[in-house]
């Protein structure tokens, strides 16, 4: 599993958490950007 892969797994699992820790390359920063976004849209938190 990718750590690209495995972020995600962990957003889906964890709901809002943030993930951005997990990013060690620049495809998995912007993968984790848009995930990050996504949870943002479908999670606001103050």
């Amino acid at each position: 599993m990718t750590r690209a892969a495995l972020a995600a797994a962990v957003l889906l699992l964890t709901g809002c958490a943030t993930v951005q820790g997990y990013a060690t390359c620049d495809n998995a920063r912007a993968a984790l950007l848009l995930a990050q976004r996504a949870a943002d849209r479908l999670c606001p938190i103050p």
